[in-house]
């Protein structure tokens, strides 16, 4: 449908399976002053398949701004901004939370997710060189956005997780306050709320099975990356984190 008047209107999706705020909304954008070209889907699998030109979709335009429900059918708003999150098409598309719930998780969830074109990264590197390093390689990703929180110490990375929401920690395995291989076991508690990836220099197999043994999500060699494979590595630790697929998991299954 179209609200209103202008040359070049604004191309916005609706996500929302209640007929009344769906006419709500709809009286809302009659009052914009620039054109609107409003598309409506009631569920998240729609939703997708909308963003994704799927189906029946396959000519849609894409969406200057996405409005998303958060409780929808099929795939709940969660779900939706989590793909759109980790899908470099589709990443750049604004989102904005549309919710009637009081609950504090849900609006915690719902203002992280609406940064979902930045995955936040922690990195435990006490060396400048190896820490500039992993700064300029996540500068030249081109698939995604990366908001990287340095700290040298382990102390430093655990008040930090206290504190912050992270998706997932880059952690060397000898630092400053903890210059042995233990580092891991130092921070399991913090290690549940984000994907951690072991990155190191050690270039050693049974190293690598310890840190996968031990809950990592993942073991990767300094300079051993490109930009793209990193960033790569860091969205898959993510998945394996919230699935609870991790090397660990497979490991025990064995």
């Amino acid at each position: 449908m179209s609200l209103g008047e202008a040359i070049h209107p604004i191309e916005m999706l609706l996500v929302e399976d209640n007929p009344g705020d769906v006419r709500l909304t709809t009286e809302a954008l009659k009052e914009a002053e620039q054109g609107i070209n409003l598309s409506i889907v009631a569920d998240g699998v729609e939703a997708l398949a909308f963003l994704r030109k799927q189906g029946k979709y396959a000519d849609a335009a894409r969406p200057h701004l996405a409005l998303l429900d958060l409780n929808l059918p099929k795939k709940n708003g969660h779900e939706v901004l989590e793909e759109i999150k980790f899908d470099p098409d589709l990443r750049g598309i604004p989102v904005v939370v549309l919710t009637t719930s009081q609950s504090d998780s849900d609006r915690l969830k719902g203002g992280y997710k609406m940064t979902q074109d930045a995955i936040r990264v922690l990195l435990v590197e006490d060396n400048p060189g190896d820490a500039r390093l992993v700064e300029e390689t996540l500068a030249e990703v081109r698939s995604a956005r990366f908001d990287l929180t340095h700290v040298t110490r382990l102390d430093d990375a655990r008040q930090s997780l206290e504190k912050e929401q992270y998706d997932a920690v880059l952690l060397d395995l000898f630092l400053e306050d903890s210059p042995r291989l233990g580092t891991l076991l130092e921070m399991p508690d913090h290690a549940s709320r984000a994907a951690v990836i072991v990155f190191t220099g050690l270039d050693e197999e049974f190293v690598e099975s310890f840190a996968l043994g031990e809950g990592a999500q993942d073991y990767l060699v300094k300079g051993k990356l490109s930009a793209e494979e990193l960033a790569a590595s860091i969205r898959t630790a993510i998945r394996r984190h919230k699935t609870g697929n991790g090397p660990a998991a497979t490991q025990q299954a064995r």
